[in-house]
């Protein structure tokens, strides 16, 4: 008999960008679970000012 092994591997970090490169630059989302604005806008702000020092941007 075969002993089997599942593994399952979550991510648990509230915070998500998905960066794409397209032909004249970058784009990105940025996603963040929280439960409040005053919780969230923060985080997603310093995000996107990261991301524009990082690939440019207006």
């Amino acid at each position: 008999m075969v002993d089997t092994k599942e593994v399952i591997h979550k991510n648990y970090s509230p915070l998500k960008i998905l960066l794409q490169k397209t032909s004249v630059g970058y784009n990105w989302e940025i996603h963040y679970n929280g439960t409040s604005l005053e919780e969230i806008l923060p985080v997603i702000r310093e995000a996107d000012q990261k991301m524009k020092r990082e690939y440019g941007g207006a």
